[in-house]
């Protein structure tokens, strides 16, 4: 039950991202959507996945690395399907896809410590 609620779903989101960049882009209204957007906030969920499944919840537990390893497997992902795009046809790999996975994971780091925060301040009794 441990591994379902905290292991598996980033790997069921990894999965969907290699997936999704298995073949061309099919939908008009992705189309119109910048890639680099695109590729921030799939990585955000990303990094959001990631620290749920290394702290096992919200709290940042103790010697799991902080903020910094999920961020490590997010951007260490976005690389590797970066290269996996490089063999598919009509794919490129991309420097500037690759830092906007990087932005994602930040977005992640500052969206956990917000709803750290908020969740404290619930917690006290204090309002945000």
């Amino acid at each position: 039950m441990h591994f379902i609620v905290y292991r598996l779903p980033v790997l069921l989101y990894m999965g969907l991202i290699f997936y999704e960049s298995s073949g061309p882009i099919e939908s008009p209204a992705l189309e119109a959507i910048p890639d680099t957007v695109l590729h921030a906030a799939g990585y955000t969920v990303l990094y959001l996945l990631a620290f749920w499944a290394v702290h096992e919840g919200l709290a940042v537990a103790a010697r799991r690395g902080g903020y910094w390893l999920p961020a490590m497997i997010t951007v260490l992902y976005g690389a590797s399907d970066e290269f996996h795009q490089s063999y598919v046809p009509g794919r490129v790999a991309s420097l500037q896809d690759l830092a906007a996975d990087a932005a994602g994971a930040v977005l992640g780091i500052l969206l956990v410590a917000v709803l750290r925060r908020l969740y404290k301040k619930k917690r006290e009794g204090i309002a945000p």
